[in-house]
């Protein structure tokens, strides 16, 4: 009887070394951090980042520009000219590739219009009026069509617009999901799509290429989010014009990257004093009909970033760390 009870105890060890195993392995080097642009400029905000071909490109909304590097996070320049005429900025928040990897877009989300960057010669011009606000999400570009969710249309689940014709298209209602007010991060996986809600839970959907459900992961379970959402440290949006909108929510994600079938997020979590701080970030892959976390890495204990970049070569991470207000590059060891 002892023998069987000291068998299974055994097996209970190592099932559970296996899985920590699993949880193991990553970890990510400080190897840079950049806090200035220029003698006069310097990081504020950057709300987005992306890393096209031999540049960093990031949006700095609390500057008002658009900010280009080469991949060491060197020769910074900075282009656009804050202002409400056609072809300036308010608060860029967000850049996103054409599927060519040529050049991007930018939206604006003091104008709510898109925005063009020509990649020679880098001139930021008007490429659509666009009308809807996006909060903290990503959204999926295909020939042209975006789709996206808006806190202005509170009651509709997934929208779509055309940047050529600049007009909506159809709108969709998902089944089987539950509304996402402020925004989902939405990629695209093949022919399917990702959809990650994370204000007041964090859940992972895979639709297929009729936004008909999949699998849905339920992430709001695990302990560093339902830390996050018992202090109920609640943010707001108040919309004020035609659409009149006020709304609170908890965000448990603060940034989300799809990279070579691997899903990233970087999670808020609560440091030792209470306070919220979004410095790890969680690696999923998709396996037998679900997301499986891989592992996890820490970026600086101390800071808590906004946004977050994958290096070309997976390797490595660009991240702004708002505390701090610098950039910084990370060696992500596996």
């Amino acid at each position: 009887m002892k023998n069987r009870y000291l068998i299974i105890a055994l097996c209970i060890a190592l099932q559970s070394c296996k899985n920590n195993t699993a949880q193991q392995g990553y970890s990510a080097d400080l190897i840079k951090s950049v806090n200035e642009y220029s003698e006069n400029e310097f990081p504020i905000a950057i709300e987005g980042i992306v890393i096209l071909n031999d540049r960093i490109i990031m949006a700095d909304e609390g500057l008002g520009k658009i900010i280009v590097s080469d991949l060491d996070l060197s020769n910074f320049q900075v282009f656009g000219e804050p202002g409400y005429g056609p072809n300036e900025l308010l608060k860029p928040s967000m850049i996103i590739p054409y599927e060519d990897n040529s050049s991007v877009l930018i939206y604006d989300k003091g104008h709510l219009k898109f925005f063009s960057q020509d990649p020679i010669t880098n001139q930021i011009t008007q490429k659509s009026k666009f009308g809807y606000l996006l909060m903290n999400q990503k959204i999926v570009l295909e020939d042209s069509i975006i789709s996206f969710t808006s806190p202005l249309a509170p009651n509709i689940d997934i929208l779509k617009f055309d940047l050529q014709r600049e007009t909506p298209i159809d709108s969709i209602s998902l089944k089987n999901s539950s509304p996402s007010f402020f925004g989902r991060y939405l990629f695209k996986k093949g022919n399917n799509y990702i959809s990650i809600k994370s204000y007041n839970t964090l859940v992972i959907e895979l639709f297929d290429e009729n936004w008909v459900l999949l699998s849905k992961t339920d992430l709001s379970n695990q302990k560093y989010i339902q830390d996050i959402l018992k202090p109920k440290k609640e943010s707001s949006v108040s919309v004020s014009g035609s659409a009149k909108v006020s709304a609170k929510a908890t965000g448990t994600v603060s940034d989300a990257v799809y990279y070579k079938d691997q899903l990233y997020l970087l999670v808020y979590s609560l440091d030792k004093e209470g306070k919220s701080k979004a410095n790890r970030i969680l690696v999923f892959d998709y396996k037998e009909s679900e997301w499986k976390e891989q592992g996890s890495f820490e970026l600086l204990p101390n800071g808590s970033y906004q946004s977050f970049a994958i290096t070309k070569n997976g390797k490595g991470i660009i991240a702004f760390n708002r505390i701090e207000g610098s950039i910084e590059m990370f060696k992500i060891n596996k």
